[in-house]
């Protein structure tokens, strides 16, 4: 079985191939045919997973593509990983070639160890840059997908640094509910689109009993404007953009999307420096 990847919307092929009852081929092959982000990397590594899972018939997934992409991918662990059980070791590797993180799957356990890792990694590239609110925002990231996204698979994280454009791109995965389906639980009469902008609004939360709950896209969202950076989320029906301080924007997303994925664009140069926080002492 062939699929080609030549734009975003064509993933959902693969997502369709994720519903499908009964696959009756033994090798699935990925053709990419487009520069690769951090979202087809979690994209590609998700939609493996929960295809083997549903189709035990296919004993391998194989991806074709440019010489450079297939280097890049086997750099940062991709095409090992679509080889292995899934399983990533503890140990976080950094991949100086490429600045960037290897692809990981992080158990609840080991956030706040990833979360460290990620902020040593970052802190690297952003010497002397205030990282606070980065770091509860990646945190929250990983945490959400453990309290309201019911995903089977788990939170998958990649981070990759592009010295050209001195920007880092966060990006956190998962195959569960999706924000709509788990804030209609609460809100039964909303659109894809009002679930998402309640998700964003500081202080909501599907939890019965929040306690420091209802922060982790607000965090984001309000980082990402801040420091004019960009933040994109893929869930349900809808993309939900900000870009340039705030400008706004929700957009149809990838037939059959299924979970939700959030990439986050930091722009170094806009970074506060650390002693700016302590000038108001």
């Amino acid at each position: 079985m062939d699929i080609t990847i030549n734009k975003l919307r064509d993933y959902s092929h693969l997502f369709n191939l994720c519903q499908t009852d009964y696959v009756d081929d033994e090798q699935l092959i990925i053709h990419l045919n487009l520069f690769v982000n951090p979202h087809d990397v979690l994209l590609i590594a998700q939609l493996a997973i929960y295809i083997k899972k549903k189709h035990p018939y296919i004993k391998r997934i194989r991806i074709q593509g440019s010489a450079s992409s297939i280097d890049y991918l086997q750099d940062i662990g991709l095409i090992s990983f679509l080889k292995s059980n899934y399983e990533q070791p503890r140990t976080i590797r950094f991949i100086n070639k490429r600045t960037a993180m290897p692809i990981r799957r992080v158990g609840q356990s080991f956030i706040e160890e990833y979360v460290q890792e990620t902020l040593r990694y970052i802190g690297n590239i952003c010497k002397g840059k205030e990282l606070t609110m980065l770091s509860v925002g990646i945190k929250e990231s990983i945490n959400n997908v453990y309290d309201h996204a019911e995903s089977k698979i788990g939170a998958y994280v990649f981070c990759q640094y592009y010295p050209k454009l001195n920007v880092i791109r966060v990006c956190v995965s998962d195959y569960g509910e999706g924000i709509p389906a788990i804030v209609r639980r609460k809100h039964p009469d909303f659109s894809d689109r009002d679930c998402i902008l309640w998700a964003l609004t500081e202080h909501n939360t599907t939890k019965s009993l929040p306690s420091n709950a209802g922060m982790g896209l607000s965090i984001i969202r309000n980082f990402s404007i801040t420091t004019r950076g960009k933040l994109t989320i893929w869930t349900g029906n809808c993309c939900y953009l900000c870009r340039d301080g705030g400008l706004e924007r929700i957009i149809k997303n990838i037939d059959g999307f299924k979970g939700t994925l959030i990439e986050l664009d930091i722009h170094v140069d806009n970074l506060n420096d650390e002693e700016d926080v302590f000038d108001t002492f």
